[in-house]
């Protein structure tokens, strides 16, 4: 059984190896964008770092090839740890624009993204109780 942990922080020093970078990004109306491959679940976007690339540089090509979208800013909100091993960087992100859809180019698909009110978010993704936490930090430090 995995064990997950979350931790907040805006510190990403300690926490090593990070395996995951995901976005919780807010438009102009404070909505969340989730997207989705076909016939899988609603999710956040993001993914692996690749070599020499920063966890905001991770999380920018993953906006843009996952949803086609760019942001104008970046926050560390914490990490989900992972069986005490591995960590998964969850940052919030204001959108700056959104593109016209176009395939990912890892994977060949287009994925279909969406803007949800964050009282709604549990409707898409269900992470139990740590991402409901997690969703309600990230919308805390967003309206700040």
């Amino acid at each position: 059984m995995t064990i997950y942990r979350w931790i907040r922080t805006n510190l990403i020093s300690g926490y090593s190896p990070t395996t995951q970078v995901y976005g919780i990004c807010f438009d102009r109306y404070d909505k969340i964008l989730i997207c989705k491959k076909p016939m899988e679940a609603w999710s956040l976007p993001g993914g692996k770092p690749e070599a020499n690339e920063t966890l905001v540089e991770t999380l920018q090509r993953e906006l843009l090839e996952e949803v086609d979208t760019t942001i104008s800013s970046a926050r560390l909100l914490g990490v989900q740890e992972v069986d005490g091993t591995i960590y998964q960087a969850r940052f919030i992100a204001t959108i700056k624009d959104m593109y016209p859809q176009t395939l990912d180019p890892d994977t060949g698909l287009q994925f279909e993204r969406k803007l949800v009110r964050p009282q709604e978010i549990g409707k898409y993704i269900n992470w139990g109780e740590l991402g409901k936490i997690m969703f309600e930090q990230a919308v805390e430090l967003h309206l700040g």
